[in-house]
């Protein structure tokens, strides 16, 4: 696993790319280092040869429902998603 800030991707790439081929994670983040701001995976061969995820898996295990026009602020969005850990 590899951290760095998103100033530094560019001067670091030869070790960004050597953890890619070493199947590693990287993580990017912001705000002097406190905030993740993306995230950078190795898709391997075989999970591309899964093929397409099956659509209605949970077709009547469980229900959603969509309240208002749709719309979100970028605030509410992180409001939303600030209970997840990165």
């Amino acid at each position: 696993m590899l951290t760095l800030a998103v100033e530094e991707l560019e001067s670091r790439y030869s070790e960004v790319l050597d953890t890619f081929n070493k199947g590693g994670e990287i993580f990017l983040t912001s705000g002097g280092g406190k905030k993740i701001v993306g995230q950078f995976i190795l898709i391997v061969e075989e999970e591309k040869k899964k093929g397409k995820r099956k659509l209605g898996i949970l077709k009547g295990k469980m229900n959603a429902t969509w309240v208002g026009d749709g719309k979100i602020t970028g605030e509410e969005l992180d409001e939303m998603l600030s209970p997840i850990k990165l």
